[in-house]
């Protein structure tokens, strides 16, 4: 046995305690530098006795099963009969090996016991190395190559070998050449197909490249991969075909009587080979269906996902029967393994990818309410201290326009004719526009629009616009895109407040929201200002005297006729107690009548005597009235 070297002397050795992915890890180093994968099995050891051999294939497996592998030890496989847990003896006959009979006769008994490596071991069950099908396949032919060269080279005087006995001899040289030229095309196929399917990871699994490679080395006539709807019905969604064949890619085909006859078959694993249609027993339906794909032979290979019946793995033979190798068989079969492997993880990838992008989003979500809520507080806060509307519409527009990544947005103005709408502020536009450019007011613009309807309008592409028109305020700067919303005034619209961008874009609800919430505030402002413009009139026109005091009693504004009447200077009397142009005799009932009020009186009338600029007194009927804050005297 030694002379044929079959056993593996450096083997990988673990504890039942180790865990697997310690084990995997090992393997994977090992892979390296074997000949062949299963020199790369990993034999389990308990103190000194060898209980059970794992291989790859074990944890393609599991991978393919879904289960946690990375928190299982070597124990739970052997516990679970993953693996196998079979060992041979050093002194069994099985290994008394001399010629190819022999050798042929363990090879024999290997495939009957359905396994690729055994641990050998000595009476005390202590490993003495590895045997697997690829090294005794090796030594089968080592050892009918020196029977052939004996047989070409005899000694003087000893008898030829009968023609019989060399005829057998070539038959176990070119079998076993063949078969391990095929066992070496097989590896080099799985490694091809298992760097297409596991190469990277991946949104959708490269099935076309499969089902080509597969198709070179089966010789089969057509190789497709079938994936099933929820109906059991289903499509061809890849396909390598001979010529002279039709090819079924993209064509859904139905068995009506699939579901009923062998789905529960496929769900178990069963895998279908047939060498000829004709003599299989199948149903008449079944075989009109496989007539017009111009199937004669098959095999069928279930794609497992996870209890899953996800699609089927099917190699095709149309110019006649065809007796099925089993080797090519369990070829198709790791083939579909490895297929069910690579859509899981291209589910758990896609999923992955959109829980990255869901967060993503939500994260960008907060963000952008975060940045519109702080907004909106801060122009509202602005909006109350605001004295001057010109500075505030300026930062409104940049706020807007920085928060929502726009490079137009505009305030436009409604002026007293209804005809036209003035830009009164914006960003993006011309410099020489800002309070210069007008646009038409009707509702064949979009701004006129939005001023008769009275609801934020969102245009995703004006070229294509159907309620209005285009004008050359937006086609001159290439506008496409825009939310417009209107302003509010006092006594009707005030303006409009509007976005815009070069491209389409469809505006969210959240964004439409903002914009109408901003143009609230900028109509609380307008407002304000309106009555406030309205209240200067009526003060500088009016032909009574209007005085507005501290609360300390200190003027802070007179009107005209205050001061025509007092012949004082304008502004003369800013700043001034108003006590002091009140006559010394009237001071006192003055200053109790202030206290009236002070105290919780709303309104105080009483005369006294006005100092005049030219010394002289006149008499004044007073009305005076605290502001709810008492800040002010009216």
């Amino acid at each position: 046995m030694e002379d044929l070297d079959l056993l593996i002397r450096e083997v990988i050795t673990v504890g039942p305690e180790t865990s697997l992915k310690e084990a995997a890890t090992l393997m994977a180093d090992r892979l390296k530098t074997a000949v062949d994968w299963a020199e790369a099995s990993c034999v389990c050891v308990e103190a000194g006795a060898v209980i059970g051999v794992i291989t790859q294939a074990n944890i393609v497996a599991l991978v393919a099963a879904q289960h946690e592998w990375s928190t299982l030890r070597v124990s739970d496989l052997l516990r679970n009969q993953i693996g196998c847990d079979r060992t041979l003896h050093q002194d069994s006959g099985l290994l008394q090996v001399e010629t190819a009979e022999s050798l042929a006769l363990l090879g024999q008994w290997f495939r009957q016991q359905r396994v690729s490596v055994l641990p050998v071991v000595d009476q005390a069950q202590h490993l003495v190395g590895l045997l697997t099908q690829d090294r005794l396949l090796q030594a089968f032919i080592q050892t009918v190559q020196s029977s052939q060269s004996a047989a070409q080279s005899p000694t003087v005087g000893a008898a030829q070998p009968e023609s019989a006995l060399l005829h057998s001899t070539q038959e176990h040289l070119a079998s076993p050449t063949a078969e391990l030229k095929q066992r070496i095309a097989a590896g080099t196929l799985l490694e091809t197909i298992t760097t297409h399917l596991h190469g990277s990871f991946q949104l959708e699994v490269p099935l076309q490249e499969v089902v080509i490679e597969l198709h070179q080395f089966s010789k089969a006539d057509r190789v497709l991969i079938y994936q099933f709807q929820a109906d059991w019905s289903g499509q061809v969604v890849a396909e390598a075909v001979s010529p002279g064949w039709d090819g079924l890619l993209g064509q859904e085909i139905t068995d009506p009587h699939f579901a009923e006859h062998r789905l529960e078959a496929y769900r178990q694993g069963h895998i279908q080979v047939t060498n000829d249609v004709l003599a299989s027993g199948f149903s008449p339906c079944h075989l009109d269906l496989l007539r017009r794909l111009q199937v004669q032979a098959l095999v069928v290979v279930p794609i497992l996902w996870n209890d899953h019946l996800w699609g089927l793995l099917i190699l095709q033979e149309c110019a006649g029967p065809r007796a099925w190798n089993p080797f090519e068989v369990s070829l198709v079969q790791r083939v579909a393994d490895h297929i069910a492997i690579a859509l899981q993880q291209a589910a758990r990838y896609r999923q992955s990818h959109q829980e990255l992008q869901a967060h993503r989003q939500q994260e960008a979500h907060l963000l952008w309410h975060s940045q519109a809520t702080e907004l909106l507080a801060s122009l509202a806060q602005k909006a109350l201290q605001a004295t001057d509307l010109n500075p505030l519409l300026d930062e409104v527009t940049q706020r807007v326009a920085q928060t929502l990544d726009l490079k137009f947005c505009g305030v436009l103005e409604l002026l007293p004719n209804r005809a036209a709408l003035l830009l009164r502020a914006g960003v993006g536009w011309p410099q020489n526009w800002i309070r210069q450019a007008t646009v038409r007011a009707d509702q064949r613009s979009q701004y006129g629009y939005t001023l008769a309807h009275h609801q934020p309008i969102a245009v995703r592409d004006l070229r294509l616009e159907t309620r209005f028109s285009d004008t050359p305020f937006l086609h001159n700067l290439n506008i496409v895109s825009g939310v417009s919303t209107l302003i509010q005034g006092k006594n009707g619209p005030y303006g409009i407040l509007s976005v815009h961008v070069h491209e389409q874009r469809d505006f969210s609800e959240a964004e439409i929201t903002l914009m109408q919430s901003v143009a609230d505030i900028l109509a609380a402002v307008v407002k304000r200002h309106q009555t406030e413009e309205e209240l200067a009139h009526f003060f500088e026109l009016s032909l009574d005297l209007f005085c507005i005091a501290s609360s300390e009693g200190l003027v802070q504004r007179v009107n005209a006729r205050f001061e025509t009447l007092l012949s004082y200077p304008e502004g003369a009397l800013v700043g001034e107690p108003l006590v002091d142009i009140v006559h010394p005799e009237d001071r006192k009932a003055t200053q109790e009548a202030l206290y009236r009020l002070a105290t919780g009186a709303p309104t105080v009338q009483f005369e006294n005597r006005c100092h005049c600029c030219d010394d002289s007194y006149r008499w004044i009927s007073w009305s005076v009235t605290l502001t709810g804050t008492g800040e002010k005297l009216f």
